[in-house]
């Protein structure tokens, strides 16, 4: 066997491998943050299409929160004493703008 055809079965080798290795991968094992691509569910369950998972500070106060998505709307994912988890309703509002500038120094500028 001469040395081109070694490299063409190595390489041959190495690529069945590796694609075997995603496939099964792929296949059996999908990870903890696998969410199936499906349409459909039975009555009174999530949609997991509809489904996601994020981390955002939400309340800016430089720590992530972990947010629930469903259809396009926010929750947050949060859990009991327990460790049961639930989800929150919630807003953000834009911050207030307030005037810096005291009402006797309008009164003097509409003189």
């Amino acid at each position: 066997m001469n040395s081109s055809t070694k490299l063409l079965l190595s390489s041959f080798a190495t690529g069945l491998v590796f694609y075997a290795t995603i496939g099964i991968d792929s296949v059996f094992f999908r990870g903890q943050n696998y969410i199936p691509r499906e349409n459909e569910a039975s009555q009174g369950y999530a949609i997991p299409n509809k489904i996601g998972i994020k981390l955002e500070d939400v309340d800016a106060d430089g720590k992530e929160e972990t947010i629930f998505k469903y259809a396009e709307k926010s929750y947050l994912l949060r859990v009991d004493e327990q460790n049961k988890p639930y989800i929150l309703e919630y807003e953000v509002k834009p911050a207030e703008i307030i005037s810096r500038i005291k009402e006797t120094q309008i009164l003097e500028k509409e003189k």
